[in-house]
């Protein structure tokens, strides 16, 4: 018993702060573990040392390691941006129960390259949400309607002055009839989830736009068919419209409701105008060669170009991205729209 008793004393001097849950009762296992192992006398006790020595070990690190939150502030590879920041990265590419619809090939892809983009950036891989709909994203990472809802609450809960938000979408999207009298073509712009449900405009807008808080900014891609006005933001770029002779303040649209109003300063960034179709293109580089969103890759593409960074404005990427798609014969044009009076020639960044 002595020698037993000496073990312990030595075990809780090399791990003086990891044995309290489970000190009193340490001379009990020093002498069963070498019953357990069929030794006895001062080899059997020796021989518990060690083995009391890894499960001590073992206890201490993973009582003490940190528990994880979906937005717990971790180490970026980028420069760490100053304010409270939150993204999230939806990407559908088979939506159940409509055979009509095909599979996007690169749904998935560009939702992995929106989020490798945002952690250069300075964003923090833990304060990222991606929903995606791949073989083996767990139940609550699928893009179902429920989760798409559940995850934009998330990303505007708490929301304050100072705050940086981000949202991406690429699925299919498509419109409706809308009997509200809130659009100007009369139609509503939707999404679908991956379990074949639609979200229409306004109700993305009211659970994602309309909680903002002044001085609460955020940017939004959508990746989609039809999705010019996918946020019902009520200054937008009009069609055909070139950076040479975009006035310097968005337009307003001809139908703004109050129930379209925020106080949070949302810029939206669209594939295409409504009523447009949204492609996938091919692209190679080197001996890659893989499929992309249209936008999505020109958008990625002329972010990080020199001649973006010499002149970071909205309405420079504006005109870089609407003729790359002149050039390459993109039959859909970008579209530009935000929540409060936007001047196209401020700096735009992420």
């Amino acid at each position: 018993m002595s020698m037993s008793f000496s073990l312990t004393k030595s075990l809780q001097n090399t791990f003086p702060h990891a044995f309290p849950p489970f000190a009193d009762s340490l001379s009990f296992w020093v002498l069963l573990i070498p019953q357990w192992l069929g030794l006895q006398g001062d080899m059997g006790l020796a021989l518990a040392v060690p083995v009391l020595t890894v499960l001590v070990t073992v206890y201490f690190f993973y009582s003490r390691r940190p528990r994880q939150t979906i937005w717990r502030l971790t180490k970026s590879r980028g420069p760490r941006k100053s304010a409270n920041h939150k993204a999230l990265i939806i990407g559908v590419a088979h939506v159940s129960g409509h055979r009509e619809l095909d599979d996007l090939d690169a749904a998935h892809s560009d939702a992995q390259r929106i989020f490798q983009f945002l952690l250069k950036n300075g964003w923090d891989q833990d304060r990222i949400i991606k929903l995606v709909d791949t073989r083996d994203s767990p139940s609550n990472l699928r893009p179902t309607e429920a989760n798409i809802k559940r995850s934009m609450r998330k990303l505007v809960e708490n929301a304050r002055a100072g705050d940086e938000l981000f949202l991406y979408v690429a699925t299919h999207g498509f419109q409706r009839d809308c009997k509200g009298g809130d659009e100007e073509d009369l139609k509503d712009e939707l999404i679908y989830s991956c379990d074949g449900c639609e979200i229409v405009d306004n109700t993305l807008f009211d659970i994602a736009i309309k909680p903002l808080p002044k001085g609460c900014k955020m940017t939004v891609l959508f990746d989609t068919c039809s999705a010019g006005t996918g946020m019902d933001l009520p200054y937008r770029t009009d069609r055909g419209i070139s950076e040479e002779i975009m006035p310097k303040q968005l337009p307003m649209t001809s139908v703004k409701p109050k129930m379209r109003e925020s106080n949070g300063s949302v810029v939206m960034w669209a594939s295409c105008h409504d009523g447009q179709a949204s492609l996938e293109i091919q692209v190679t580089e080197g001996n890659k060669t893989y499929k992309t969103g249209a936008f999505t890759h020109t958008f990625l593409q002329e972010f990080r170009s020199s001649e973006f960074g010499s002149d970071p404005s909205h309405r420079n990427l504006y005109g870089r991205i609407r003729n790359t798609f002149l050039e390459k014969e993109i039959p859909h044009e970008v579209q530009l729209s935000s929540s409060l009076p936007l001047n196209v020639d401020d700096r735009f960044s992420v």
